[in-house]
């Protein structure tokens, strides 16, 4: 069944109009079809009554949970649609939590006036990868333009991706599968070593993914999932 993150009230369901399209345009449904509903963390099965108007009833609730990765990626912006795919894949892998900024050597930047428009074009694509991997839950999406504010953040455990860091792999960071992580990962053009060391002197542990430079957003990828086996398997 198709999952929907969506409203219910009264034991009925109310999509929003993209969900719609897509129900009706792109899934083609009809009377009968059965989905998989989420709203507040909670997952339903409905079933459509009728198209015109489209009217959607809850028929069952089913109890299933979703296991918190207790992940914050910290993203330096990237250029051209390098960002879309990172919140894509982040989503699947089970992030809580997503944070954007604009390090030194950010191609992109964002203005003032950009912020609002651009998160809620990325909550869609969170919201939309959620519901294809199976998931009861959206990350939070945030921009901080300054990445000394992203550093006053406070979590169990605070890592960051370093060229400079080439012998500390994360298989030697010791976490917890409870522990609150966050990694942070630079811009195409690589962090400035001072940012590096200001990180260092708020806490953070530098941590090399690998002998190779890795591209931002399979630097960005690759470390969620690393972490994230760590995390879920409890191996260090």
């Amino acid at each position: 069944m198709t999952r929907y993150f969506a409203t219910i009230n009264a034991g009925r369901v109310v999509l929003t109009t993209n969900d719609k399209h897509h129900l009706l345009h792109v899934m083609r449904s009809r009377i009968g079809d059965k989905l998989e509903i989420v709203f507040n963390a909670k997952l339903f099965v409905a079933e459509i009554q009728q198209l015109k108007p489209l009217i959607i009833e809850v028929i069952d609730e089913i109890y299933e949970t979703e296991d918190p990765l207790n992940l914050t990626l910290i993203y330096a912006l990237p250029k051209g649609e390098k960002l879309d795919l990172v919140i894509q894949k982040a989503t699947e892998l089970g992030v809580e939590r997503i944070i954007l900024f604009m390090s030194k050597r950010s191609v992109a930047r964002w203005s003032d006036e950009d912020v609002a428009r651009k998160l809620a074009r990325l909550q869609t694509i969170a919201k939309e990868a959620s519901a294809q991997a199976k998931r009861l839950s959206i990350p939070s999406l945030k921009f901080i333009s300054s990445f000394e504010e992203v550093l006053k953040l406070q979590f169990d455990q605070k890592l960051i991706a370093s060229e400079f860091e080439v012998k500390k792999p994360p298989f030697a960071v010791k976490i917890s599968i409870h522990d609150d992580v966050s990694i942070i990962i630079g811009p195409e053009g690589g962090f400035a070593l001072d940012e590096v060391k200001d990180a260092i002197a708020h806490g953070y542990r530098p941590i090399s993914l690998g002998n190779t430079i890795l591209r931002s957003e399979t630097a960005a990828i690759s470390a969620i999932a690393i972490l994230g086996y760590i995390k879920n398997h409890a191996l260090i």
